[in-house]
């Protein structure tokens, strides 16, 4: 995990794959924009585009904070999705979020696995169960509970992901 503190009260987190945690104390109470919400402490209202409207969905609101400088690799999501061929046996491998007995059942008194669950599920419809999806979806989750400071069990070999 690579950790840069950028002035009195930010901290960035970044874990060199796939996660990015922003952290920035109180005085910055509905002064923030962007990717990362508005931080008014409701979580509903966070989907704000560039020009203050409410987008109608993730795939808008993704698409509308791309810059000049994006790779063109990066296309726009159209939020068009395939139906999920496998779906029972997606939920049931993100289900080790979600599990109220689980390994990461005290987490949940800290931070909700609902979207770390929803957006497993995605990557997991959408690229397949081979790929450490999984375990990198597992292993998102289990860095926000670490952050909280909620010691987290050994969930590695139970989901195939090895030595966590």
């Amino acid at each position: 995990m690579v950790t840069l503190k950028a002035g009195a009260n930010v901290e960035i987190q970044f874990n060199g794959r796939h996660a990015l945690f922003v952290r920035v104390g109180p005085e910055y109470r509905e002064q923030l924009c962007g990717m990362c919400g508005n931080f008014n402490g409701d979580r509903t209202d966070d989907l704000i585009l560039p020009n203050g409207e409410r987008a109608s969905n993730n795939a808008e609101f993704g698409n509308a904070w791309t810059s000049d400088i994006s790779p063109p690799r990066c296309k726009n999501d159209t939020g068009f999705t395939e139906p999920c061929p496998k779906l029972y046996e997606v939920e049931q491998a993100c289900g080790i979020l979600t599990n109220r007995t689980g390994p990461f059942a005290e987490c949940h008194w800290h931070e909700s696995p609902a979207p770390y669950y929803e957006a497993c599920v995605y990557d997991l419809c959408q690229y397949g169960l081979g790929n450490q999806m999984l375990c990198a979806a597992i292993d998102s989750y289990e860095e926000m509970c670490i952050i909280h400071g909620v010691k987290i069990g050994n969930w590695g070999e139970a989901t195939g992901c090895g030595k966590q």
